[in-house]
């Protein structure tokens, strides 16, 4: 699927999920609610360390990577979203208010 991205959101270079997704799998303990789930990184938060991970069941979620330590059931943060509209609607249009590249 295409996604539409706004600023500053945007889809992941090409080449680059690789090194997302492992570092997801570097943070996960078998206490966070993403561990044992297969998370595709499909897009970043171009401020932040925010990256977005489509879910097999087609949910979506927002992972703030740590980049320093394994996690736990708290971090990496991580908030769910039910689908595509939800992620657009309730976080990637309220990143967008008043950002400037």
């Amino acid at each position: 699927m295409v996604y539409s991205w706004l600023a500053p959101w945007a889809a992941l270079p090409e080449g680059s999920a690789k090194t997302f997704h492992q570092q997801l799998q570097q943070e996960l303990t078998p206490l966070h609610p993403l561990y044992g789930i297969p998370a595709l990184p499909i897009g970043k938060n171009g401020g932040t360390d925010d990256v977005l991970y489509q879910l097999p069941d087609q949910r979506f979620a927002v992972v703030h990577l740590v980049w320093t330590r394994r996690g736990d059931s708290e971090y990496p943060q991580t908030n769910f979203f039910d689908n595509w509209t939800a992620f657009v609607t309730q976080r990637m249009e309220l990143d967008n208010v008043g950002y400037e590249s």
